[in-house]
């Protein structure tokens, strides 16, 4: 996540300094994307200047993080291993900016002139599918990561059905979210939503300024309470706050192009403002139930961890 919007954040340096550099431009972190917004009578102009800012971006084969970051950073690389993405190394801007890994989102007033752009300036070269794969078999991937400093992350995956609907999936981590600071008050504990092809997951990030056995030994005490079946009436609060949320990150023309490319990229489905906040009000317990239940294992759960590692004692000889 921090490696694909630190590449965006490229792109956006390289549409600045275009001569048909956009009036708006914006990165976002979570999830990684890049709004871009010009006037009605410009878009093919704009959409000219971000295919030249990709290629050339896209053409560094370098890596984004060349093996340092902190704690957090290595445990979720460490997670991205777990899930197939880029076996765990550090992404590098060619590979993020590869083909089939954007999804656009526009908004357009003449939709007409809008889809002739694309045509020209997006048009698949279809000669790439001659090109020959070779299939490298993965390592088995690492689970734990030592880094100096004072902080330990550790990273669990909730692997959810991947026709799971997204308002049920916000719910929920509005749930775990409130749960996590309620049980682990000394811990920062964040839930994210990260886009991976082919998964949808939640992610629980949990850190301490303790060594890495002693906060996957919080986590596991606590993890029944975490997980614990809910009610009608603790879920009041947190739909109301899923639903303004979305209101706001959905309203508007910057928001009907972030669900155009949330729907493109397969994480969303398309629907209108009053349709959303009504299914995100009307999420059930029994909804959330049925898929919390599935995560009250600890012990099979995939997590990654780095960070302090625990100091052993050498007993006397």
């Amino acid at each position: 996540m921090d490696s694909a919007a630190t590449v965006l954040a490229r792109v956006a340096r390289e549409l600045r300094e275009h001569d048909e550099r956009p009036g708006w431009i914006w990165v976002n972190s979570e999830p990684p994307q890049i709004e871009l917004a010009v006037s009605a009578d410009r878009f093919a102009e704009l959409s000219e200047a971000l295919r030249a800012a990709l290629q050339k971006v896209a053409g560094d084969p370098r890596p984004v993080v060349t093996g340092g970051g902190g704690a957090r950073q290595r445990a979720l690389r460490l997670m991205a291993g777990l899930l197939g993405v880029a076996e765990g190394t550090a992404l590098s801007a060619a590979a993020l900016l590869g083909d089939g890994n954007l999804a656009f989102g526009i908004v357009a007033e003449d939709g007409e002139a809008a889809e002739e752009a694309l045509h020209k300036f997006w048009a698949v070269d279809q000669r790439r599918v001659a090109d020959a794969a070779a299939t490298v078999v993965a390592p088995v991937p690492r689970t734990r990561e030592a880094v100096a400093g004072a902080q330990s992350v550790i990273v669990v995956n909730l692997e959810l059905a991947a026709v799971s609907d997204e308002v049920v999936v916000a719910v929920l981590a509005d749930l775990l979210r409130q749960r996590g600071a309620e049980l682990l008050p000394e811990s920062s504990l964040e839930i994210l939503q990260p886009f991976v092809p082919g998964h949808r997951v939640l992610l629980v990030v949990a850190t301490a300024e303790v060594p890495m056995d002693a906060l996957e030994t919080q986590l596991s005490e606590v993890w029944e309470e975490f997980t614990a079946t809910v009610s009608e009436a603790d879920l009041v609060d947190g739909r109301r706050r899923v639903a303004s949320a979305s209101a706001a990150a959905w309203s508007g023309v910057t928001g009907r192009a972030r669900r155009c490319s949330a729907v493109a990229a397969g994480a969303a489905r398309w629907r209108a403002a009053s349709e959303l906040e009504m299914a995100t009000l009307s999420v059930s317990a029994a909804e959330l139930n049925s898929i919390i239940g599935e995560f009250s294992d600890w012990e099979n759960l995939p997590n990654t961890g780095a960070g302090v590692l625990p100091i052993m004692e050498i007993g006397d000889r």
